[in-house]
């Protein structure tokens, strides 16, 4: 048997955090009935919680057995058996980084970070091979899915449903027993559309597409309808909008099966009806994170001291918005990355505090891209041979749903036969998403 967990120097840095915010709250307390304490220290506690969190996530226990794989953490143990196992990936997510592993088994998907754990991934996975018997061809050799059957019902889960609607009600309590956050009801607000939104299913058949919501009248839209399909981003992921005949339909990316709703959509729609209409080359900026995080706190920041402008304490007000705002800009100054993708290769550039650096990644090497999940990371996963690219939906000035079509069209990886050819069956090997 194999345990391992995850790195000291993780745990470290994140006890360290968490001890120096709490006490900065806990210092804030008595003077919490300042307004202008009280607007301060809602950036901690938002910190503070979101470091928790990352704790909770991160800090897991792993045993490897000849029975499976046990992870355990704050929130419980998961098994993933032997007999449900599919594939592995060592895969680095950039040139130069340690690999991470990636276990892929019929009930879920286990992602060992190579930055987060205490052991080598390539440990792991030679004690796998030995202990179960697994080989070389046994690695996920993903192959494109090619077209998607037509006749297909898809679904929001109803874990990511409760979790908005918890959401909602968490921060609707916290506007009515803390007034000064009247923000917080309306976030309460969106996240009640959400869920709105979310009461109901996509069903497509080979003429149509219908929304059929559980308290309203269905939309259907005959593929011949269809007049104009674009993508939005948000930190809830976003989507994409389907418009036609005076209608719409709007479907968060987080829908279970998203990938294959989004390759139907570009087998029955024209290409020039979706926006953007992309061709080779593409520049792709990957600063939108920082971009909408600014914009966002700002916002919300200002928008919660809005009292001291109409109370006349005009510097007050401007230091909440100033000061947030200077944040920000540092961030997208700091921190630059660009993707540059021609008919030959993608350029992943990056300048970290003035340094530059160039990865370059070739056509000829590239195995399989597709959609990645969409409810964590989420956004497009470009495989090569033995690296991979991942650029995040929160991370893309453009939709990776679309730089995804532009390079199957231009690309054509998938008329390779060295990528499309068939698997053999004892490999155990799953099917990729495009």
């Amino acid at each position: 048997m194999l345990r391992f967990g995850c790195s000291a120097r993780l745990k470290l840095l994140l006890s360290a955090l968490i001890l120096v915010c709490a006490g900065l709250v806990w210092k804030l307390l008595p003077g919490w009935e300042n307004q202008i304490i009280f607007i301060a220290g809602l950036p901690l506690v938002f910190l503070l919680l979101c470091l928790v969190a990352a704790t909770i996530a991160v800090w897991n226990s792993f045993e490897v057995s000849g029975s499976g794989v046990k992870r355990q953490s704050a929130l419980g143990s998961r098994h993933f058996r032997r007999e449900d196992f599919v594939a592995h990936e060592l895969l680095s997510e950039r040139p130069g980084r340690k690999p991470s592993l990636m276990l892929r088994f019929r009930t879920g998907v286990l992602h060992l970070e190579a930055e987060q754990l205490a052991i080598d991934p390539k440990i792991v996975l030679d004690f796998i091979r030995e202990e179960w018997g697994t080989r070389a061809e046994d690695s996920a050799a993903t192959a494109p899915l090619g077209e998607v059957d037509s006749s297909q019902v898809f679904r929001y889960e109803s874990l990511h449903v409760s979790l908005a609607l918890i959401t909602a009600a968490c921060l609707m309590a916290a506007a009515v027993r803390l007034p000064l956050v009247w923000v917080a009801a309306v976030l309460a607000v969106l996240c009640l559309r959400i869920v709105w939104r979310a009461l109901g299913r996509i069903e497509t058949s080979e003429n149509s597409i219908i929304y059929v919501h559980y308290f309203r009248a269905p939309i259907r839209l005959d593929w011949s309808q269809v007049e104009r399909v674009d993508y939005w981003n948000s930190f809830c992921q976003g989507g994409v909008r389907i418009r036609g005949g005076g209608q719409s339909i709007r479907v968060y990316r987080w829908i279970e099966g998203y990938p294959k709703l989004n390759r139907l959509l570009h087998d029955k729609v024209a290409a020039e009806r979706f926006t953007p209409s992309l061709d080779l080359p593409v520049r792709m900026n990957l600063n939108q994170w920082q971009r909408t995080g600014t914009l966002y706190s700002v916002g919300l920041v200002a928008a919660n001291a809005l009292p001291f402008l109409f109370s006349g304490s005009y510097f007050v007000f401007l230091g909440f918005v100033v000061i947030p705002a200077v944040v920000g800009v540092a961030l997208m100054l700091i921190s630059q990355r660009t993707l540059e993708i021609d008919r030959d290769e993608i350029r992943d550039t990056s300048v970290i505090f003035g340094v530059k650096r160039v990865n370059r990644f070739k056509r000829a090497d590239i195995v399989d891209a597709r959609l990645g999940r969409q409810i964590s990371a989420g956004g497009l996963w470009i495989k090569f041979k033995n690296c991979r690219l991942e650029v995040r939906n929160l991370q893309a000035g453009l939709a990776p749903e679309q730089v995804l079509a532009c390079m199957r069209r231009e690309w054509a990886w998938e008329q390779n036969p060295r990528i499309v050819e068939t698997q053999r069956p004892e490999s155990g090997g799953i099917r990729g998403v495009a």
